[in-house]
């Protein structure tokens, strides 16, 4: 089958003419051909190692001083269409030209159309426009709400530095969490744009948790954008989906609201006042030692308390020193080994944990203990290649 070529003049020209094409279209350049000589390029021209004239109909061309700018603008205007990526060509002049097929579907678009929206045969826009998975791109105020309502192993945080939250929804779509698809293990994804990457993902780690991950997010100091995703849907799509259900059947053994209001109203007393009625105290026997049975009770009790409100102390203590190693783990290997000293690990600690100056000073030999076990074992995962 032959290929019937066209000539243009304009990017503007090719926008009004594959905008409306769904998608189904390939744009590519070349550089140093003059485009009388194209027609007789693309007799063997192949995409995805298919010749083109067997999978298009048309192909619509124009000269380009600067090939890669104007293929660029084709594709910033109109998408990728049927491509993974941007064109690869230099900065050089030639021709920018896009096949599309007139009579239907293309024969690509067809066999793409079977694909799952995770399969990395497609673009990333492609894999967006299919995804299930909810991406919003939002505010912290937002986000950090919706983490407070979350579970603590319900999401993950990760950023991209150098991108807007639009442009990061790619990213999420294509992104992977040990060895997971990242839209198969989540069903939601909010993004925000932020000024430093690094203090984003730190703050939101320490208030927190690191939620499914094992790490701190490797991001640098830089602008873009902060993803957080979730194993829950949002409340819109939670309340699509129950009005979509039926209701569920009540049971025969089901209450209802009045039962529960009796039982939440009924005060349940404790054992021993139950027990010492008037008609009891009254059928007790004259020589009952009911005074002394209480003094000689009190003296172990109070051995019990002390001894019980001694070992909560040390629980709690032994609690907080356990959840100051798991922050130290996170916060330590973003510091400079070469200025680390107990006081200054201690105020980035406080500054980590929002705490003000001082509040930790009582786990000053804990903090000490930790950061030099930290450094022991840094410096002996260095083989000595002497």
């Amino acid at each position: 089958m032959s290929l019937t070529c066209h000539r243009l003049h304009s990017v503007a020209e090719f926008v009004d003419l594959l905008q409306d094409s769904d998608n189904d279209f390939w744009v590519s350049s070349l550089t140093l051909m003059d485009i009388d000589a194209l027609p007789e390029k693309l007799r063997t021209y192949r995409v995805e190692e298919s010749l083109v004239s067997d999978v298009f109909t048309d192909c619509y061309m124009m000269s380009a001083a600067d090939a890669k700018v104007d293929a660029d603008a084709l594709v910033d205007a109109v998408g990728l269409g049927l491509r993974k990526t941007k064109v690869r060509v230099k900065n050089m002049p030639g021709v920018v030209f896009a096949f599309i097929d007139k009579r239907g579907p293309s024969a690509l678009m067809a066999e793409r159309a079977d694909l799952t929206a995770g399969d990395r045969k497609l673009s990333t826009e492609e894999r967006l426009r299919r995804t299930t998975m909810e991406l919003h791109v939002t505010t912290m105020d937002i986000l950090t709400a919706e983490l407070t309502k979350s579970s603590k192993l319900s999401f993950w945080v990760t950023a991209w530095q150098g991108c807007s939250g639009e442009e990061a929804k790619k990213k999420a779509v294509a992104a992977q969490m040990e060895g997971q698809m990242a839209i198969e293990r989540f069903k939601r994804c909010l993004l925000v744009d932020v000024p430093d990457c690094q203090l984003a993902c730190l703050q939101l780690n320490s208030k927190f948790g690191l939620g499914q991950r094992k790490q701190v997010p490797r991001a640098r100091s830089a602008s873009g954008a902060v993803a957080v995703f979730f194993t829950s849907l949002g409340r819109q799509a939670q309340d699509m989906a129950t009005a979509a259900s039926p209701p569920p059947k009540r049971s025969r053994t089901d209450q209802g609201p009045a039962s529960e209001q009796k039982l939440s109203s009924s005060p349940l007393l404790p054992f021993s006042a139950a027990a010492e009625t008037p008609d009891r105290v009254a059928r007790r026997p004259a020589d009952t030692a009911s005074v002394q049975t209480p003094v000689k009770a009190e003296k172990p009790k109070a051995a019990a308390s002390s001894s019980t409100d001694d070992a909560d102390s040390e629980d709690l203590y032994f609690r907080q020193v356990t959840v100051l190693d798991k922050k130290l783990q996170e916060l330590l290997p973003t510091l400079p080994e070469d200025t680390l000293n107990t006081a200054f690990v201690q105020k980035k600690l406080e500054e980590y944990m929002r705490k003000p100056f001082g509040r930790l000073d009582k786990f000053k030999l804990d903090i000490a203990r930790i950061w030099r076990n930290f450094v022991e074992r840094s410096r002996a995962d260095v083989l000595d290649l002497d």
